[in-house]
């Protein structure tokens, strides 16, 4: 059993990124001297929010750990996101990205439909700071896997959770989604 959950774990940030090939991470390279926590400038309509390049400035441990009732860290993922692990056993691991939304790999919908494959759920829409996304829980390697993702100022934001159950990932996902919005 924990193999297999040290192996879903692991292969959260490629899941997020593989769902529809929406979340192909742009460059992290950036030529503004503001960090990434101090960047969080709304796009106002027809323009294009930037990619964060460090996601775990953009969202705090302690944010995060307070939604999810447990002390977390925050860890960069290759290729872009941050995992969220905790100290137990139960712990959700939540990865965030941030990526462009690239329409001619289908934007949030094949980011939908990647994810339904990858967990084989049926998602349901979710609103976020005004954006439709939506959410999808399925079974995954012996345990549950929950993914959910927004559009925001042509960005798509995503989420990934390993383990526990339906409801209440589906809450988190929703709340830790709310969070990163407010900051972009």
């Amino acid at each position: 059993m924990a193999s297999s959950l040290l192996a879903l774990r692991s292969s959260l940030a490629i899941a997020v990124l593989a769902s529809g090939g929406a979340c192909t991470p742009k460059s992290s390279t950036s030529t503004s001297s503001t960090d990434a926590s101090t960047r969080a400038a709304p796009a106002s309509a027809g323009k294009r929010a930037a990619v964060p390049a460090d996601v775990c400035a953009l969202l705090s441990a302690a944010d995060v750990g307070a939604i999810l009732g447990e002390k977390v860290e925050a860890k960069p993922v290759p290729g872009g996101g941050c995992q969220f692990p905790g100290g137990t056993r139960a712990s959700l691991y939540p990865t965030v990205s941030v990526a462009e939304d690239f329409a001619g790999a289908g934007g949030i919908e094949g980011a939908k439909t990647g994810a339904q494959v990858v967990t084989g759920g049926v998602a349901s829409p979710l609103t976020v700071g005004g954006a439709t996304g939506y959410v999808v829980t399925g079974p995954r390697m012996g345990s549950t896997m929950t993914q959910a993702a927004v559009p925001l100022h042509g960005l798509l934001v995503t989420l990934t959770l390993a383990g526990g159950e339906k409801a209440s990932n589906e809450k988190i996902a929703a709340s830790i989604l709310k969070l990163a919005v407010a900051k972009l």
